[in-house]
């Protein structure tokens, strides 16, 4: 039996029933790239495809605003620039050196990253098979419309 992903947050039910009401955002990189990690990494139990990720992305996108979704890939093309507007939306200071502290830092997510370089990483080869999956799912040409995501990078050949 396929096990399907809650679709509302039970911290966030507990917290809207105790008056609170917490600051958040979200992070997201193209779910191209964290899939194929994903993938490369055996994290994908109970994913049978990239269309069921990208539905499970937007289950999750779902619950923000878009100045409250930050995308991966403007925070490594303009760290500083993205990093103050996560800061803003969090009502946070913004340390214009945080660059330099960073890598002191055990960070969640910190699964791919081998360097504390800041800088944009290639997507990785994707086999033809791979393109055609991405090609014909639904929910990423939802994602793609909604955050600017597209099929780039490198590909196969057949």
């Amino acid at each position: 039996m396929r096990r399907v992903p809650n679709t509302r947050s039970s911290l966030l039910l507990a917290l809207a029933e105790g008056g609170l009401t917490p600051l958040s955002i979200v992070t997201v990189r193209d779910p191209i790239d964290s899939w194929l990690s994903s993938r490369e990494n055996g994290w994908l139990h109970e994913v049978e495809s990239f269309d069921e990720y990208c539905r499970r992305f937007l289950l999750l996108v779902r619950h923000f605003e878009p100045g409250k979704i930050f995308r991966y890939e403007d925070f490594v093309r303009n760290p500083q620039r993205t990093t103050q507007a996560i800061c803003f939306a969090l009502e946070l200071d913004f340390d214009p050196q945080f660059a330099t502290r960073m890598s002191t830092i055990r960070l969640t997510g910190d699964s791919g990253r081998k360097s504390n370089e800041i800088v944009p990483r290639p997507r990785r080869t994707m086999a033809p098979e791979i393109v055609r999956e991405v090609m014909a799912s639904v929910h990423y040409a939802e994602i793609s419309n909604q955050l600017g995501y597209g099929l780039q990078g490198s590909v196969e050949k057949e």
